[in-house]
């Protein structure tokens, strides 16, 4: 696949930065400062207002008793505010202004100032990033009109961006830091942003309302191959390293949104003079999905290569560190990335508890609910689902049907008359809130999933609108969902103010298949009536923690230097193995640090769309090291062909179990009966059930989806113009033992269905 050099326009401004000492007030001290301001004056009453555990509530006490911020009535048992503090505070529910940073430290705050950069493609703030040594790429990307001003970025984004900004240039090791740089890292390293603020129109002379000035960052672009003549584009920015990953992907959704906005799809205009290469049938150099545990374990796996610290030479050191601070950043993001992603999941095997999740759906929402499936024979053919849809239409719910497989069909040949009956019913009309949306043209859906409001999901292979709760073949879903957890009502003085935010999360997953499910709607009226932002629905969205890293410094280059920093009561050699010991020891430390953050993502439910199964069934074959487990209705090319089919042998080779579980065979030629065969004398076992669940396992990961992982390759009839398929992966051992077991069962074969099963 090839890679292009794309030039974004960014917004290159200023921010005035303060730093604190990093013994100052956190986040949660502020607050728990603010709510024994407000009668939080007892342990009790704090945990409670601030939802923390008893144990981390007991130690914050602890911490600002022993700072001086609160003295222990005994008597009563009761928490009180120093004076000072009490009066810095003012009113809790509107302290004054700049309260926390003159409580920090008697130690004035150090104000500097950084350059950051905001793309004009998805609004990412970032610091500036080394020029490219390319040559000056010959296309510019679009700029989105829809970006908030400088002025309006969350502080939050800002500070995150000046964070990043510190950890990437005085950990690294740069060689381009002057000696006197050198001397304040370790120092600014240990501080803490205290404040972010962007500079006035009026200190640079910029542009209107802000200090901005117009500059070009070059990135590289990938184009995945299956791009269709009115599809949307499959687009990755794989580079420049120095861009963080979640910039990256931020840029790669943001040309997607513009592309699906219709912005510069014209004649000679960007995303029609892209240089894709369709035709190209490779399918590596993508860029990987997340793997929190691999990442940490490649992380591992370099330190346990590492020799003794004390014997290496300076520069050979040095190039260790770069390659496991670069691998700590990876963990870290992806780490911090599956958490965000954590969710409740549950299997659903058979055809009857499907059917019962789709009742149930129509029973319980309030608002919202979306059914997706290629066919709609159950429509036709049920008229208690039918009755379902009506009731919960009159009880005010918005139902999306999102239909079809074929890109040409249209609504007045395909709906059955049953179906239209019900849609005269419930049509939008204005007068009442609730409707049945159903567009009037094909969505393109293999995908089979449900949304109930912002409450729970299913996603699937059985085609729950056109096979009844009879069908027999093994069908497996999954259930995805984060159960309300409401903070305990605040105590006392506490009615006009807590810190703790009581709406309900709503999984990070379920966001992502709602916006995804908005882009197949071929209607843009339609796309505005289904709602994905969990605001309006009372909830609030599953955030990630900011991945920091960067935590371990390269020991000094000079034993006199390291000598000087003992106040010279070693010799330079043993004051140099000391600091490399150190060294070494704050790379365990981190690594056992995220080991713990690690058994935070177990459960992490990661929607995957389209082509991605393909990608993620190649790269699963090419990695695994202990077992692999694929299942869909029909054996074919998608694993039998020739790039599949090799890293299959070599796989075999590496020790791994190989299992495939199918239905039936499609004999595609080139070879295909030898190439089973062969596979089979290699070791991999080749289950025959009456199976239709779409199934992949790798390790201690799966995923559960509608792709045929085993007879497609991405592309889905003569035009090449792909079916949308949607999937979750989850990463979770249990869930991966359980889903084998469902697999390797072996059920009596029962009759083939006339229904279409793809």
């Amino acid at each position: 696949m090839k890679t292009i050099s794309v030039a974004i326009l960014c917004r290159s401004f200023k921010v005035q930065v303060h730093l604190g000492p990093a013994d100052g007030l956190s986040l949660m001290e502020q607050f728990a400062l603010r709510a024994i301001a407000a009668g939080a004056d007892t342990e009790e009453k704090l945990r409670h207002s601030l939802a923390l555990p008893p144990r981390v509530a007991l130690d914050l006490c602890v911490d600002l008793l022993r700072a001086g911020f609160i003295t222990l009535e005994r008597s009563l048992g009761m928490m009180v505010l120093s004076e000072s503090v009490r009066q810095e505070i003012g009113n809790p529910a509107h302290p004054t202004e700049g309260w926390a940073r003159r409580l920090a430290s008697s130690r004035p705050p150090d104000p500097r100032e950084y350059v950051l950069f905001q793309d004009l493609v998805s609004g990412a703030v970032f610091h500036p990033t080394r020029e490219s040594t390319q040559p000056p790429p010959l296309l510019y990307a679009p700029e989105n009109d829809r970006l908030p001003l400088i002025e309006e970025i969350p502080k939050a984004q800002l500070m995150v961006a000046v964070a990043s900004a510190l950890r990437s240039r005085y950990s690294s090791g740069e060689e381009d830091l002057t000696s006197a740089e050198q001397m304040i890292a370790s120092s600014l390293l240990r501080q803490r942003v205290l404040d972010a603020t962007v500079h006035s129109a009026d200190d640079v002379g910029g542009l209107a309302g802000a200090n901005a000035q117009r500059k070009k960052v070059v990135i590289e672009l990938r184009a995945l191959p299956g791009a269709q003549e009115d599809g949307p584009l499959d687009l990755r920015v794989v580079g420049p390293a120095t861009l963080p990953a979640s910039v990256r992907r931020s840029i790669a959704l943001g040309l997607r949104q513009m592309w699906d906005r219709g912005i510069a799809r014209d004649k000679n205009q960007f995303f029609v003079r892209l240089p894709l290469d369709e035709k190209s049938g490779e399918q590596e150099a993508v860029p990987r999905s997340i793997h929190p545990a691999r990442s940490v374990s490649e992380l591992e796996s370099a330190l346990k290569k590492l020799a003794d610290p004390t014997t290496l030479p300076q520069e050979e050191l040095l190039q260790v560190h770069t390659q496991l601070s670069s691998l700590e950043q990876n963990a870290a993001e992806e780490v911090s990335e599956g958490r965000s992603y954590r969710a409740d999941t549950h299997l659903v095997v058979g055809a009857a508890a499907h059917h019962e999740l789709l009742l149930r759906a129509l029973r319980e929402a309030k608002q919202q609910t979306v059914l997706a499936g290629p066919w709609l024979g159950q429509l036709e053919h049920s008229e208690p689902l039918r009755m379902a849809i009506l009731d919960a239409v009159t009880r005010g719910v918005q139902v999306h049907l999102l239909w079809g497989i074929d890109h040409k069909a249209q609504a007045q040949q395909c709906i059955p008359p049953h179906l239209r009956e019900l849609m005269e019913l419930t049509r939008p009309d204005g007068q009442r809130p609730g409707a049945l949306y159903v567009p009037d043209r094909s969505c393109a859906v293999h995908a089979k999933f449900i949304v109930c409001d912002m409450s729970w999901a299913l996603v699937t292979s059985f085609n729950f609108l056109n096979s009844g709760p009879e069908r027999s073949a093994l069908e497996i879903g999954l259930k995805l969902e984060l159960p309300d957890k409401q903070a305990a009502a605040p105590e006392g003085a506490m009615e006009d103010w807590s810190a703790v935010d009581e709406r309900p999360e709503t999984p990070r997953a379920l966001i992502s298949i709602l916006s995804w499910a908005r882009t197949l709607l071929p209607d843009f009226r339609l796309q505005r009536a289904l709602n994905d932002d969990p605001t309006l629905f009372g909830r609030r969205a599953a955030v990630a923690p900011v991945a920091l890293g960067g935590k371990v410094r390269p020991p000094s280059p000079q034993p006199s230097s390291a000598q000087s920093t003992l106040g010279g009561t070693l010799s330079p050699e043993k004051a140099m193995a000391l600091a490399r010991g150190l060294w070494h020891g704050g790379w365990k430390q981190s690594l056992a640090s995220l080991k713990k953050e690690l058994l935070q993502v177990r459960g992490a439910a990661i929607p995957t769309f389209d082509a991605e199964h393909r990608q993620l069934l190649l790269e699963a074959v090419a990695s695994a090291r202990e077992r692999i487990v694929i299942s869909s209705k029909t054996l074919g090319s998608g694993v039998l062909g020739a790039v599949p089919v090799e890293e299959l042998h070599k796989a075999l080779e590496r020790g791994v179990k190989v299992t495939l579980v199918f239905n039936d065979e499609w004999d595609a030629g080139d070879d295909y009966g030898a190439r089973r065969d062969k596979l089979e004398a290699s070791g991999a076992r080749l289950l025959n059930r009456n199976v239709h669940a779409k199934i992949l396992v790798c390790d201690d990961w799966a995923i559960v989806s509608s792709f045929n992982f085993l007879s497609f390759e991405g592309y889905y009839d003569n035009e090449h113009r792909a079916r949308h398929e949607l999937g979750v992966r989850v990463l979770d051992r249990a869930l991966t033992d359980e889903l084998i077991a469902q697999l390797e069962g072996d059920p009596q074969r029962a009759e083939t269905t006339t229904q279409p099963t793809a």
